[in-house]
């Protein structure tokens, strides 16, 4: 039996508002290439399907931006090599940072030490400012995923489907039940031994009927809470709307509609619905992290990757001849970066969490290669101008004699 007291918003924020002129075609974009990740890995297995395609996304996103990584990269190696004359030019100033005309000369032979080893301060700053479109472009793939994915989209049609044609067959009956829906009020307010057969028996036809099930589901009971704008026009028996209701389906609700349905074809649908969406350990990739199980595993790793991102470049900059405050706010921003990413990761979809994830490990792992690859060109690039430098006197006359012949 159904008791229509349980159930919870069923259409709280079911219409998510449009992602705006600029992360809306990025989210279109991004969809586009979600959805055919998607299909692919799905043409191989079912399971885990939506996780994966995150997962290739997210390489792919971080392949494409390796040209700034590589700059970036790049920055942070010979910031570290010039650190030393840095701080030979802000001691050559530090005694007259109050007056304006020193302060400038001192940026204006900072820009000269920049321009003489091609280092941009600010090339670390633009891969962080292009993910942020995409993790919210993701945020909202994720939050209707029904729009995006192909599958999942179809899997609610099937569902609807079979929803719409078995609430219209028990239509007629449903009139009569509802007429006695103050009696069903009076009787459900019985304790259950005081109920007699008849009573038990019209409880039970009234909770069985599928239209009486969808109409207080979707009217009366909830009070459906739906945008403004929307409201008039919302109609739960459309399938568009259906649709729209069922990506915001909790566990309990699915599994009161497969309980009043008893449709085989409702329960492959929700079941291949669940192997879609589902990566392991009972996480759901389009429900909301939190702090607690199994979301939690998602917002705890977003954070752990991101500190071991941070500790490792610290680790790297350990050597670098800064002062004790910037040391102190290396450190302090090694902490505080992974909790503020673990809180942000928690109000997200798991599935944002998942990207951000992958994409750390794929930086640490980026970090390692890079630094060595340039810290093995800088030297090499060192010696060869040691070389120039140290070369006797008479062979450098000779080798330009030779050139103007």
């Amino acid at each position: 039996m159904i008791g229509f007291s349980s159930f919870t918003a069923f259409l709280v924020n079911v219409i998510q508002d449009e992602p705006g002129f600029i992360v809306g075609p990025i989210s279109w974009f991004l969809g586009i290439i979600l959805n055919f990740v998607f299909n692919i890995v799905y043409f191989f297995t079912e399971n885990f399907s939506l996780g994966i395609s995150i997962i290739v996304v997210t390489v792919i996103a971080r392949f494409i931006m390796l040209p700034l990584a590589f700059k970036q990269q790049k920055s942070m190696v010979v910031m570290r090599k010039i650190q030393p004359e840095i701080r030979k030019i802000q001691d050559k100033y530090k005694d007259d940072m109050a007056d304006p005309e020193v302060k400038r000369k001192m940026n204006t032979e900072m820009q000269k030490l920049y321009s003489k080893h091609k280092y941009n301060p600010f090339s670390g700053c633009l891969p962080l400012i292009i993910q942020l479109p995409i993790f919210i472009a993701l945020y909202y793939i994720m939050q209707n995923s029904y729009a995006f994915i192909d599958t999942i989209n179809d899997t609610y049609k099937d569902i609807a489907q079979v929803i719409i044609e078995d609430t219209k067959s028990d239509k007629d009956e449903a009139i009569i039940l509802l007429n006695k829906k103050d009696d069903i009020n009076i009787i459900r307010e019985k304790n259950e031994n005081d109920r007699t057969d008849s009573e038990i028996k019209l409880l039970n036809e009234y909770d069985s009927n599928k239209f009486v099930f969808w109409y207080d589901f979707s009217e009366n009971e909830i009070n459906p809470m739906v945008p403004e704008d929307m409201s008039a026009e919302f109609n739960t028996l459309d399938e568009k709307y259906m649709i729209k209701a069922f990506d915001k389906f909790s566990l309990e609700q699915w599994k009161m509609v497969k309980d009043v349905f008893k449709s085989e074809s409702i329960d492959q649908n929700i079941q291949k619905k669940e192997n879609i969406e589902y990566f392991g350990f009972g996480i759901n990739l389009t429900e909301i992290a939190g702090f607690g199980l199994p979301g939690i595993g998602i917002t705890l790793l977003s954070g752990l990757t991101t500190f071991l991102s941070s500790w490792l470049m610290m680790r790297k900059n350990k050597n670098m001849d800064t002062t004790g405050a910037v040391q102190s706010q290396q450190k302090i921003m090694m902490i505080t970066m992974p909790l503020i990413m673990a809180w942000i990761t928690s109000g997200l979809p798991c599935g944002v969490g998942l990207y951000w994830i992958i994409s750390n490990i794929f930086m640490i792992v980026q970090q390692q290669a890079l630094n060595k690859y340039y810290e093995k060109k800088l030297l090499l690039e060192g010696e060869v101008l040691n070389k120039v430098i140290d070369e006797p006197t008479d062979k450098k006359r000779k080798s330009k004699g030779n050139s103007k012949r």
